[in-house]
């Protein structure tokens, strides 16, 4: 019985076109999807959350679509969709968005930027946690490493102490709470 195998040959160039044109096929059809307003949210947000991930710029404008909607759903997929993209606008909207936004609404945009941010943005995170209503609980299982080092010189400052409490169910969950006269409240 013959085996297969691999033949490598030095020079000789690879064509990758039929892998670029397949790729350009799905990002079409994920797009397609993406902004099919007959199709419901929910069987949308992973074509837009996946074209978040490879960040595709239009999806910025999809998401300004989405937020302008008074649709909560859809306020709530393009704001995951921005912290899934990751790149210096998406952020920046996101920090914008917190100061346009509800005291309801804060909260799960905080948790949204932690996702995202980088030490560039680490003065207007640190503004938003000032803000953060103390004591709270908060999840910080996904946290970058730079949200968490703010959060860290934040707390210090301000006099909080930070608590980590696993749970088996819900991941890290970080409680926050204010030290007043070296009690615990």
């Amino acid at each position: 019985m013959r085996r297969p195998r691999l033949e490598v040959v030095e020079g000789q160039e690879v064509d990758t076109r039929e892998h670029s044109s397949a790729a350009d096929h799905r990002n079409t059809r994920l797009w397609q999807r993406a902004t099919d307003r007959t199709v419901h949210l929910f069987l949308r947000e992973p074509a837009i959350t996946e074209l978040a991930r490879k960040k595709t710029p239009a999806v910025l404008d999809l998401c300004e679509i989405l937020l302008g909607s008074t649709d909560a759903d859809e306020w709530q997929v393009a704001v995951n969709a921005l912290a899934e993209m990751k790149t210096v606008a998406a952020l920046e909207r996101l920090i914008a968005l917190y100061c346009q936004s509800d005291p309801d609404d804060k909260s799960f945009i905080v948790q949204k930027v932690a996702h995202c941010l980088t030490s560039d943005h680490a003065s207007s995170f640190e503004r938003m946690l000032r803000e953060l209503p103390v004591p709270c609980e908060i999840d910080a299982s996904r946290w970058s490493s730079s949200a968490k080092a703010v959060l860290g010189a934040v707390s210090g400052r301000l006099g909080l102490t930070l608590t980590y409490v696993r749970s088996d169910k819900e991941g890290a969950r970080l409680l926050i709470r204010r030290l007043l006269s070296g009690t615990r409240c």
